[in-house]
């Protein structure tokens, strides 16, 4: 179930209280979840790059995908073919890997624990049930970062994921249009609600190239009847590169085509994501 604003999700799910409420996984350093606010702004791309970059970083690296609609995902990955298969060893199964990253799909979890009643809206049952299986049944192994590919804009799924999993801390993708500010916006308002803490926006599709970069801080408004804002770190703008064209959905750009200007981009967006945690990790 989906939801336009904040104000339209019912208390009852923002307060739901799952069996497995902010449990962390074992061998699970940091859980960093990627939204967005709406569909078509390159998310899926951007995500499953930042997370081959990790794992070409050295750092051990999961994928969750749990944005039902990010086939592409496994098809960038090399693991089309198996991503709904795995190793299963009794109660357990091994997700497989490629490029240094280990992915599960939440779909492919449906088969791993089947309801007798299917819910079609993903009910309080299957969500539990799933949550259980990504923490208990999931092999993942020794991790340094597990991505939580979330679907986009503000919906159950989200708001269960976030209660549940306790994320280290959520990058928000966006492009520089009006229209999409407005529904970044109530997707940054729902994890300030969830105590999720903001690593920062990306900007992708910027028209412009710079070298200096001196915003430090995004101002996200809200609209008209909501007249809120909200001041997110700014990681920095991706700008268009044909690159993405030509292997958006064939494979890693950042490995296809390493010296691109998307590449070198988004490299620079996850160090600065890393240099954020770790800075975290030392306050705490």
């Amino acid at each position: 179930m989906f939801f336009s604003t904040l104000d339209e999700v019912p208390t009852k799910i923002l307060q739901r209280k799952f069996q497995y409420n902010n449990r962390n996984i074992a061998g699970v350093k940091n859980i960093i979840a990627i939204s967005s606010g709406r569909d078509r702004v390159g998310k899926n791309t951007i995500a499953v790059n930042l997370a081959v970059i990790l794992a070409q970083f050295g750092s051990k690296v999961g994928w969750l995908d749990a944005d039902l609609n990010s086939t592409n995902v496994s098809k960038i990955l090399g693991l089309e073919e198996v991503i709904d298969v795995g190793q299963k060893t009794g109660d357990s199964w091994k997700p497989p890997s490629n490029f240094g990253v280990k992915l599960v799909s939440l779909a492919s979890l449906i088969d791993l624990d089947p309801l007798e009643d299917w819910c079609e809206d993903w009910c309080n049952d299957w969500l539990d049930r799933a949550i259980k299986q990504v923490i208990e049944r999931v092999q993942w192994g020794e991790l340094d970062y597990l991505i939580v590919n979330l679907p986009p804009g503000i919906g159950e799924i989200q708001i269960a994921l976030a209660q549940a999993l306790a994320f280290d801390g959520v990058v928000t993708i966006s492009v520089a249009r009006p229209e999409a500010d407005l529904d970044t916006y109530e997707t940054l308002k729902m994890f300030e609600r969830l105590q999720v803490p903001l690593l920062g926006l990306v900007e992708n599709m910027s028209d412009f190239i710079t070298p200096n970069i001196s915003r430090r801080k995004y101002e996200i408004r809200g609209g008209e009847k909501s007249g809120g804002k909200i001041r997110v770190p700014y990681l920095g703008y991706i700008p268009f590169d044909p690159a993405v064209t030509r292997y958006g959905n064939r494979a890693p750009i950042v490995l296809a085509e390493p010296l691109s200007i998307f590449a070198n981009a988004l490299t620079t967006i996850v160090w600065t994501i890393v240099s954020r945690i770790n800075a975290s990790r030392l306050k705490s």
